[in-house]
């Protein structure tokens, strides 16, 4: 019964410890999310840009303004792909189970050492058992051997008296 508590009170360590890891990972994966849908809301605005740019109807060329606008929305359109493309972002998420591995592994050991324990008091169990039915088998015996002599005894003393 002590212990399936203290197992059982480890294991409830275990999860709150998991919970709590699994509550960080998932706050560090929902800010990683959230950056990578800035970075995509970005190149889907850039993309809408360069296709509203590319249906827009080219100026005429005796005219300098739209085309000099022309010119300054497509810089504008460039400098935006530049610092898109040129953004880092982690390819690779790492969510660790911090030392779940190695905790995993030291209460599998202990658990196979309590089977191991386990097994040792089956065999004492049976051992005491079979000493306690030897015991009454004695007691019996000598019980008997006690009521024989006993009997004996007392037909010595009747043949003395």
């Amino acid at each position: 019964v002590n212990i399936e508590r203290e197992a059982r009170e480890e294991l409830t360590s275990v999860l709150e410890r998991l919970q709590s890891g699994e509550g960080m990972k998932l706050l560090q994966l929902q800010a990683q999310h959230d950056d990578l849908a800035r970075h995509i809301n970005s190149i889907q605005m850039l993309l809408d840009d360069v296709a509203q740019f590319n249906h827009s109807s080219p100026p005429p060329p005796s005219a300098g303004g739209p085309a000099v606008d022309a010119l300054g929305r497509f810089r504008a359109l460039y400098d935006a792909c530049t610092r898109i493309a040129s953004k880092p972002f982690n390819e690779d998420i790492q969510v660790s189970a911090n030392n779940f591995e190695a905790e995993a592994r030291t209460y599998s050991d202990m658990r196979n050492k309590y089977q191991s324990l386990h097994k040792l008091v089956d065999v004492k169990d049976q051992m005491i058992r079979k000493l306690l039915e030897e015991r009454k088998e004695a007691v019996r015996q000598r019980e008997d051997l006690e009521k024989e002599h006993k009997q004996e005894l007392d037909a010595l003393n009747m043949e003395c008296d």
